[in-house]
């Protein structure tokens, strides 16, 4: 049995760490911003009065978004100056998530391939990937995150199976994705912002 002081004591360092992880988190911000800026855009793009073609958009967006997070990067290693490097654990952290990236992403792409509903160039692809990812996320960030990515996957997983035509429901899927990702950065400036 353990005494109730020490249990107390690791219930406060849970909590400290809780924190700690919200306020890194909250780092991540302008990304967020930023990608939700490019969904929204590309989303919009795709649908009437543009109808603009998905393919040359979205890659376009995409590396004007890889642009915008080298120089988000770059702002953001020279603010922190000379402290200790946060490498290690950073490496650490994109590994992990690139792994579970490509495990839930193959999973998803077995479960609907075989309804021919879904693939990897779909928005409800990476909406449902999103999701799960903020879902996981939220048990680190908060209720918030953990609400969203969950909205998410079914926002995702519904506009696939209810049988809206294609464009149709790679635009919510879009738009859902887009949205989700600038409350994300809002919050999380929020969250910064209040803890400095």
């Amino acid at each position: 049995m353990i005494p109730a002081d020490e249990a107390l004591e690791d219930l406060r360092f849970l909590r400290a760490l809780i924190d700690r992880t919200r306020l890194r988190g909250a780092d991540a911000a302008p990304y967020f911003v930023l990608w939700g800026g490019i969904w929204l855009v590309a989303a919009l793009l795709t649908l009437p009065p543009f109808r603009l073609p998905p393919g040359p958009v979205w890659l376009s967006l995409v590396a004007t978004g890889f642009v915008g997070s080298a120089v988000l990067g770059r702002r953001d290693q020279r603010r922190a100056g000379a402290t200790p490097s946060r490498a290690p654990y950073l490496l650490k952290l994109w590994f992990w998530s690139l792994a579970m990236i490509l495990v839930l992403a193959a999973a998803f792409i077995v479960l609907t391939h075989a309804a021919g509903r879904v693939t990897v160039a779909s928005p409800a692809f990476w909406v449902v990937l999103i999701g799960v990812w903020y879902a996981i996320g939220g048990f680190f960030l908060g209720w918030p995150v953990l609400g969203l990515g969950l909205l998410l996957v079914a926002i995702g997983v519904a506009s696939r199976l209810v049988g809206l035509p294609l464009a149709l429901a790679n635009a919510v899927a879009g738009l859902a994705g887009g949205v989700a990702l600038l409350v994300t950065g809002g919050w999380l400036l929020r969250t910064r912002t209040r803890h400095g």
